[in-house]
């Protein structure tokens, strides 16, 4: 017997809906959609089972449709806008993320990302005269925000001047869009429009906009989130050249601005903390987690390559700033199970706060207070004090709970409790005597790193008083030396067994590492590198192993590394 399955498509892709015995009543579900104007499309799929486990798939019925909104748009919430001086500023990651932010509403019922509004004029145009209040609601709503933040600015003003800003980006948007060289050029050859953008422009700025622009241009064409984002993501390859990568960035990271194309990465999730902790292993290039994400998209594979080689920085930055907007939010962490939502909120702060510092800094610190001061009665004042003992407290681990104290010394939210934060970094210190208390149960390399993050986060403390600082840098000098010298750590790297040279060589990496910041640990690693070259026969033996063909560029290679570890010349 026959199953009805119904599909319908929103934002360009078909998902099931449901499954029905009857033809008829499938059908009229399917119509039922269509009439409300809600879906793009809707189809019904007959499915019958064959023998040895093989169905047949019939479509009985399809129809598409655009899909209709009548409620009003609206431009949404936003407490800060990026102050934009030129009209090249608009165009920069910061003003795209407002732009993004405020005409959430517009740019979802239209398919739009921020750079297509600011590149594509015919998209821009569209906006500008909207029969809704949208555009001159949106301008006024930033010319509010940064007038607030002048006191010798008013916002009529600020508003006028982003008009002018915007009608300039319309000019651009318009003369881009009149060069048809250009024309037929698409994603699917980028190369081939940078090579027409060097034709039709002189300047290097305007070839790069006409590039953009045609980028905008092509993306137009795109009538769903995931299909620019494809698109987006089938123009990268690995010869690309940095210029064009940068552009192509741009637009990945309007896209995902976009909460479905999020959806759509990260697969089902149990809850929201599972959601955030892949979108963090995302971004840091991890390609599959352990956190209900097995079903994640060919795109997010992509991406998270693409995010382990660095390449797509302001994409990186856009997701970012949605975790840490959503971990300071209200949403529940375990909505399915409200008893694990405490549990949630620890999984999500030891994923974020790790001993070698915050993934999103003092952004990240902030919303993990302002997140755990949701769970608490008072607000205000007394609710910040209260969360950031509560988080402190929370963090046993001492170098975690150091790293988010540091962090929240650089937040202007937290400086009214710098006082409160600075006696808890002396507290937390006062406890600690050696590198294990920070760094137990880890290889030597990776307690010395954990170490010296944790000295330099503290060194780089906004507010904290220079002879603290110093106190600071002292106590973790000394417990780094004293490490060193316990383990033999020098001694190992020295052994007497080995040519001079992998001797040399691996003291030398070891004091360019990084691992150590310039005081007494460091300086004892420099002393017996030192020592070596100051031996009368050093040159001679550094080469004995090696044939006479390879003497000079070995030591001109060894030289180059001492160079780039700090030694000095004499």
């Amino acid at each position: 017997m026959p199953t009805f399955e119904v599909q319908l498509m929103r934002d360009g892709r078909w998902t099931t809906d449901s499954v029905m015995e009857a033809q008829s009543e499938a059908v009229r579900l399917a119509r039922k959609y269509l009439t409300a104007g809600t879906v793009q499309g809707a189809r019904v799929i007959a499915e019958r089972d064959l023998m040895e486990g093989m169905t047949a798939e019939r479509v009985v019925f399809e129809e598409l449709r655009e899909a209709s909104d009548n409620r009003p748009l609206t431009i949404n919430r936003l407490d800060e806008a990026a102050w934009c001086e030129t009209p090249d500023d608009l165009y920069g990651l910061p003003a795209r993320m407002v732009v993004s932010r405020l005409l959430r509403s517009y740019l979802n019922r239209n398919t739009v990302v921020a750079s297509e509004l600011l590149y594509n004029f015919r998209v821009l145009s569209r906006l500008q005269n909207h029969d809704s209040n949208i555009y001159p609601a949106a301008v006024d709503r930033v010319a509010t925000l940064q007038a607030a933040d002048r006191d010798d600015l008013d916002i009529r003003t600020r508003r006028d001047a982003l008009y002018a800003l915007l009608d300039e980006v319309g000019r651009r948007a318009r003369r881009a869009e009149g060069e048809k060289l250009l024309w037929k050029t698409g994603l699917d050859d980028l190369p081939k429009m940078a090579r027409r953008a060097r034709k039709a422009a002189f300047d290097p700025a305007e070839q790069q906009f006409l590039v953009r622009a045609a980028i905008g241009r092509d993306l137009s064409g795109q009538r769903s989130w995931l299909g620019k984002l494809d698109a987006l993501l089938g123009a990268v390859s690995d010869d690309l050249p940095p210029d064009l990568l940068a552009m192509l960035d741009e637009f990945i990271a309007d896209c995902l601005s976009v909460s479905e194309v999020i959806q759509d990465i990260l697969g089902e999730r149990p809850n929201l903390a599972h959601a955030l902790i892949g979108l963090i292993d995302l971004i840091e290039g991890r390609d599959g987690d352990a956190n209900g994400g097995a079903d994640r998209s060919e795109a997010a594979s992509v991406l998270a390559r693409l995010f382990a080689e660095r390449r797509l920085p302001s994409s990186a930055l856009v997701v970012l700033d949605r975790v840490c907007r959503e971990v300071q939010g209200s949403n529940p962490l375990s909505r399915n199970d409200p008893q694990r939502e405490h549990e949630a909120y620890e999984d999500l702060c030891r994923r974020v706060i790790t001993r070698r510092g915050l993934t999103g800094e003092h952004r990240m610190a902030v919303a993990i207070t302002r997140r755990y001061n949701h769970r608490l009665p008072e607000g205000g004042d007394t609710g910040w004090r209260k969360s950031i003992v509560g988080v402190a407290a929370m963090l046993a681990d001492a170098a975690r709970r150091l790293h988010y104290l540091a962090a929240l010394t650089h937040a202007r939210e937290a400086e009214p409790y710098q006082g409160l934060i600075l006696d808890l970094i002396v507290d937390g210190i006062k406890l600690t005597r050696c590198v294990d208390d920070f760094a137990d149960g880890l290889p030597p390399a990776e307690k010395l790193a954990t170490v010296t993050s944790l000295q330099r986060a503290l060194m780089d403390g906004r507010g904290l008083p220079e002879p603290l600082v110093q106190r600071m840098f002292s106590h973790f000098d000394d417990m780094l030396l004293r490490y060193v010298e316990q383990s033999r750590l020098i001694e190992r790297l020295d052994q007497p067994d080995d040519t001079l040279r992998l001797r040399a060589e691996r003291l030398v990496s070891f004091c360019g590492s990084g691992v150590l910041l310039e005081g007494k640990a460091l300086a004892a690693a420099r002393t017996r590198v030192l020592d070596h070259l100051r031996r009368p026969d050093f040159m001679a033996e550094f080469v004995r192993d090696l044939p006479p063909e390879r003497h000079e560029a070995q030591v001109r290679q060894f030289y180059d590394r001492l160079a780039r570890a700090g030694f000095r010349a004499g």
